[in-house]
C-alpha cells in the first residue's frame, strides 16, 4: 500500500497498535530515494570501503540452534557468498555448512555504518 493510502485509511498516526494483519508499505512515486544512498552503500562493491581492511565479521550457522559461529573478514564473507556456488545456497547442503552474518552488528564501526540508514516516520514507535 502506497504510503499516501496509508494515511488517508488510518489517519497521520497510521497503523493502531497490534494491527491484526500483514501489511507492506511503500513511498508514494515510482521510486524510494529515502536510502537510496545506503543502497548504493550496501551494493557487493561498496560495502567492503565502509569498514576497515581488516574488518571481521561474525557468522552464525544456519542450524536450528544457530549454535556454530564464525569471525572472518569482511570481505572474505563477500567473496565466499557472492562466489561460491553462484551466491545461492544449495537445497543439499547442510545447516553447518551454510553461514550467515545475522545480528551480529553491534559494534561501534557497525553503529556507525547504520547511522547513514535513514528509518521511516512512525508515530507510535515509543
Amino acid at each position: 500500500m502506497p504510503q499516501s493510502e496509508l494515511i488517508r485509511r488510518f489517519g497521520p498516526l497510521g497503523l493502531p497498535n497490534l494491527y491484526p494483519y500483514p501489511l507492506v508499505i511503500y513511498p508514494d512515486g515510482d521510486k524510494n530515494t529515502r536510502n537510496e544512498n545506503f543502497v548504493n552503500l550496501t551494493t557487493q562493491k561498496h560495502l567492503p570501503l565502509q569498514f576497515a581492511p581488516n574488518f571481521n565479521v561474525t557468522l552464525t550457522g544456519s542450524d536450528s540452534l544457530s549454535s556454530h559461529r564464525r569471525t572472518i573478514p569482511l570481505k572474505q564473507y563477500l567473496h565466499e557468498v557472492m562466489h561460491n556456488n553462484g551466491g545461492q545456497t544449495s537445497p543439499d547442503q547442510l545447516g553447518n555448512e551454510t553461514w550467515y552474518l545475522f545480528g551480529e552488528t553491534h559494534s561501534a564501526e557497525w553503529k556507525k555504518f547504520l547511522q547513514q540508514y535513514t528509518l521511516p516516520s512512525c508515530h507510535s514507535c515509543t
